[in-house]
């Protein structure tokens, strides 16, 4: 990665500290073109903030805290009070809220069990209309399996 900073930037590799390496690294979680993709990012004078900025997003934050709240106690309506922020003053669609909540999961709380909620209530919402409902579902669904055994 050094290396390709170094090109990128133009400035030698032991300028970058052992942290922006850490930190690009478990951004790219093993993808080698996110990986060439933050290096730029980082070394782009453009871009306000380099991938820092681009790894986190208002919405995303957003979509954490629903797992957060999830964990902290189960308050389903606290987190459907969330995903409809997301919903309605951001303009999400459910399936957009799911992708957050995909990228937020595998952050915040990664359990394939989360996986699989996310999956369904997908493929629910794809098939059965209703976003709101279907989030609801979803919702209800992962506290009953995942964080209610905790």
């Amino acid at each position: 990665m050094t290396g390709i900073l170094e090109k990128e930037g133009g400035v030698p590799e032991t300028a970058y500290d052992k942290e922006e390496m850490e930190l690009i690294a478990a951004a790219s979680q093993g993808d080698a073109r996110k990986a060439i993709l933050f290096c730029q990012m980082n070394c782009d004078d453009r871009i306000e903030g380099g991938f820092e900025e681009y790894l986190e997003s208002e919405t995303g934050n957003i979509a954490r805290s629903v797992f957060r709240i999830l964990q902290n106690g189960g308050d389903i309506d606290k987190a459907k009070s969330v995903i409809e922020i997301l919903m309605l003053e951001y303009g999400l669609s459910g399936s957009e809220v799911l992708e957050e909540l995909s990228r937020a999961r595998k952050q915040e709380y990664n359990d394939p069990r989360v996986t699989v909620a996310i999956a369904d209530a997908d493929l629910m919402m794809r098939d059965a209309g209703n976003e709101y409902i279907q989030m609801d579902a979803f919702l209800s669904g992962i506290v009953k399996e995942v964080f209610s055994a905790e």
